[in-house]
């Protein structure tokens, strides 16, 4: 067991800096500054007089969790970064050299995609924190504290979010040739449009259960206002979790029978 351990570890490691120094994550990074900075701009504004506060800082936050995190940020991150586990193996044509490794398939694609909770999760969680301080430190310290449980809810649903939408990416990145662009259809088509239809049909949807749970009112309800149309907590975290185990076994299962020497 020690050893299974070890080997885990030394793969989620060697996977850890493959992705992060890879050339997509300036581009990500730049993603993820850009909350703080829309909430910097807005906090400099009010603070100067050139701008009317229309919003509080807590409304402000509420809405860029709703749209530039929630929507946005998570989508963006696990699109990246999920699809490339094994697809930027197969383009840069390494995928023979890793598998080679005397270590199963499964066990590989496990170390990377736990290498990309961490560095999905820590480039999401460090922009929220940014966009936290930004605005509700205008209040002084007491305000930073007493948003804290929020803050906490906020940050669980987004590892939720991650965890859920790297597992579909995964599975694009292995069983397609154009995982990008299929990806970025299944965000700007089902997830931002099939959500918001009511019935059964958006329970096919993440993001209607990661809706669900957030602290805030979520998109449903302010484009169709439609309040009882939420999930409940418990059905929202199974689905979720069931979602993240169906795509991830699903991946597992493809990269072990697909034979990616002939698409080299």
């Amino acid at each position: 067991m020690k050893a299974f351990w070890m080997e885990l570890q030394t793969t989620t490691e060697l996977a850890f800096e493959q992705l992060f120094w890879s050339r997509k994550t300036l581009f990500v990074e730049i993603l993820a500054l850009l909350p703080p900075a829309i909430a910097l701009f807005w906090r400099i504004g009010i603070s100067s007089g050139i701008a009317r506060p229309l919003v509080s800082a807590g409304g402000l936050f509420s809405a860029m969790m709703t749209t530039a995190y929630l929507q946005f940020l998570v989508l963006m991150v696990s699109l990246f970064y999920g699809t490339a586990l094994i697809a930027d193996e197969v383009e840069n044509k390494t995928l023979t050299y890793i598998t080679t490794r005397p270590v199963p398939k499964w066990f590989l694609l496990l170390g990377k995609y736990l290498a990309y909770l961490l560095i999905g999760t820590g480039i999401t969680f460090h922009s929220i924190f940014l966009t936290y301080l930004v605005l509700f430190s205008m209040d002084g310290g007491s305000r930073l504290l007493q948003e804290i449980p929020v803050l906490f809810k906020d940050l669980c649903v987004v590892f939720l979010g991650v965890l859920a939408y790297g597992a579909i990416f995964c599975f694009l990145g292995t069983a397609t040739k154009r995982p990008l662009v299929i990806g970025l259809t299944f965000c700007a088509g089902w997830e931002s449009l099939i959500t918001y239809l009511p019935g059964v049909t958006r329970k096919l949807t993440v993001m209607h259960f990661l809706q669900s749970l957030f602290p805030h009112i979520s998109g449903q309800e302010v484009a169709l206002l439609f309040p009882n149309q939420s999930a409940g907590i418990g059905e929202s975290i199974a689905m979720i979790l069931f979602y993240t185990a169906l795509f991830f076994s699903l991946s597992l299962v493809v990269f072990n029978r697909r034979q990616y020497l002939f698409d080299q």
